[in-house]
């Protein structure tokens, strides 16, 4: 699998942005700022699309967005995170993830998510003309 080492909150847009099926991409130990990333790109059973920290909740995402992570496509795993909701006005943090779709084998674990009026949405999109969840 590649390793995309990031250590800014654009780095780690650029990688979701541009990722590819069997990437890993890994957070520094550090702070990042987001207001949203979306994650359309699929991964496959053998070669998931992976988001973790170095070390384990040391990648601290503070997230000033309605939806945090948007996740359109398949396989995809966040680990090993610490996500908080941090927006001056409670309704502006809906989701710290949004799985809809196409978004199946979706994986989140070890991770430390709070701040957020649902920290994890799930559901149903149309995919192809088929209402898929």
């Amino acid at each position: 699998m590649p390793i995309v080492d990031v250590a800014t909150a654009q780095q780690l847009l650029d990688a979701i942005a541009n990722a590819h099926a069997g990437d890993e991409i890994v957070l520094a130990d550090g702070t990042y700022a987001l207001t949203g990333a979306s994650c359309n790109t699929p991964g496959t059973a053998g070669t998931p699309i992976t988001v973790r920290a170095a070390n384990r909740r040391m990648a601290h995402i503070r997230m000033d967005a309605v939806e945090g992570f948007k996740v359109n496509a398949p396989y995809w795993t966040f680990e090993g995170l610490d996500i908080e909701g941090v927006c001056a006005n409670d309704n502006n943090c809906e989701h710290a993830f949004h799985v809809s779709g196409a978004a199946h084998h979706f994986v989140l674990r070890d991770s430390r998510v709070r701040d957020f009026n649902a920290q994890l949405k799930v559901n149903a999109a149309m995919v192809g003309g088929t209402m898929t969840a």
